[in-house]
């Protein structure tokens, strides 16, 4: 991320340029009249990433005025972040409709639906989050760590290693919410892996190793992007300003409700 940041890619001459060339985030696509009756859809991922996208440019001026203009660089640089990564999910999109054709909600089922973001709030209730309780997230050894697990195809254990990542930010939830965020998406991807090569398998479909592999390996490229963007917000949650942390949808375990009857064991 340092490197990053000298190269000028959180510049805000870089982010206003950027923005501008990527112009208002791209609308939903059309749902299309579908041969299969199976509950698959497709272009989830590249949705999903549009209205985050939507939600945080109709934010960013309620979260300026709230912060005498502080939260312009941080939510300019989410929105690029969010541009750049639209173009991974299209990708990802293209390489998922196959599966999803054939009734397997891969890259679809993974991404909580930005309906569950809650309503925009100035400031939570007080006490506010105390500065003293912020501690930096040194992402390296974690990534490490969690991209070992991934390569080894160790989705169990990949699981329980985030979950022992996401305890590091117990102290006080409400910082570092971007890493959290990122964490709790790479959790459920890790959780529903074997069901997406169940169900491949049972289709007598290719294993879709490569792309749940690419799914999470995006997620841990992003981390320490979070990383920096929860750091540069501490100041603002420390004024109880919920800037990102309200953005976000809540992130569980369970299969979406119109998927729900694909998957046989318990989650």
């Amino acid at each position: 991320m340092r490197n990053l940041t000298r190269l000028g890619l959180f510049s805000p001459f870089f982010i206003l340029l950027f923005l501008l060339i990527a112009g208002p985030a791209p609308l939903a696509p059309a749902k299309q009249d579908r041969v299969d009756t199976t509950p698959a859809e497709t272009d989830c991922f590249a949705r999903h990433i549009s209205e985050a996208m939507a939600l945080n440019r109709q934010r960013f001026w309620p979260y300026a005025r709230l912060t005498s203009w502080r939260s312009v660089l941080i939510s300019s640089e989410l929105i690029a972040t969010e541009a750049i990564a639209l173009l991974v999910a299209q990708r990802v999109d293209r390489k998922a409709r196959m599966y999803q054709e054939r009734g397997i909600p891969i890259a679809c089922n993974d991404f909580a639906p930005m309906s569950l973001v809650v309503s925009f709030s100035a400031r939570e209730p007080a006490p506010f989050p105390d500065l003293r309780d912020y501690d930096y997230f040194f992402t390296g050894p974690w990534i490490t760590t969690l991209s070992q697990l991934a390569d080894g195809q160790d989705y169990a254990g990949l699981e329980q290693k985030t979950n022992e990542v996401l305890q590091v930010f117990a102290k006080e939830p409400r910082f570092h919410c971007m890493s959290k965020h990122v964490l709790d998406s790479l959790r459920r991807l890790a959780h529903f892996a074997p069901d997406y090569l169940r169900m491949a398998a049972e289709k007598e479909l290719p294993p879709p190793t490569e792309l749940i592999q690419g799914m999470i390996h995006n997620h841990l490229q992003t981390l320490p992007i979070a990383t920096h963007l929860d750091d540069d917000s501490r100041f603002i949650h420390a004024e109880g300003i919920p800037l990102i942390c309200q953005d976000v949808p809540a992130i569980g375990l369970d299969p979406l409700p119109q998927y729900r009857d694909l998957f046989d064991r318990d989650h």
